[in-house]
């Protein structure tokens, strides 16, 4: 007879339902226990709304081997998923030379040009070169100054 222990928690602090689940000969469960959180009291706010029949047929859907179940009693730790990381910008060409406050300097004219034509959007080419957009328009604004660039 395969047993599983599923613990609820409503809120860190809060009270705890504790299932207990027999797989053999078909999930079925056996006993429910709730235990009062650190406020000390049991209330149906306090507990957490747990659909008993839909988690026993959670484990009629996914049967395991017994060398995949862990042993009655034993404690398996559940690891937190790590949250997707926004994707970063390509540095532009040059960008590992300049000083850490890359802002106050201009990259090379002609590159500027030539991304500048190629950039949907000025916010775009901020970000392609890793600085604020009102740094990108005052770049933008003194190459126009220059007449190097003409007004979109």
């Amino acid at each position: 007879m395969t047993q599983y222990t599923v613990t609820i928690e409503s809120q860190p602090g809060g009270s705890t339902t504790i299932l207990r689940i027999e797989t053999t000969p078909e999930p079925r469960i056996v006993e429910v226990n709730v235990r009062a959180g650190t406020d000390g009291g049991i209330s149906s706010t306090s507990l957490p709304p747990v659909d008993l029949t839909a988690i026993a047929a959670a484990f009629n859907l996914c049967p395991h081997r017994p060398d995949d179940v862990p042993a009655v009693g034993s404690t398996v730790e559940a690891r937190p998923v790590p949250r997707p990381r926004a994707a970063t910008p390509p540095e532009p060409a040059g960008a590992a030379d300049r000083a850490t406050r890359n802002y106050r300097r201009m990259p090379d004219v002609a590159e500027l040009v030539e991304a500048y034509r190629e950039a949907a959007s000025v916010t775009e080419l901020a970000r392609q070169y890793g600085v604020p957009r009102h740094t990108m328009n005052a770049w933008l604004g003194r190459l126009r100054r220059e007449g190097v660039i003409e007004r979109r």
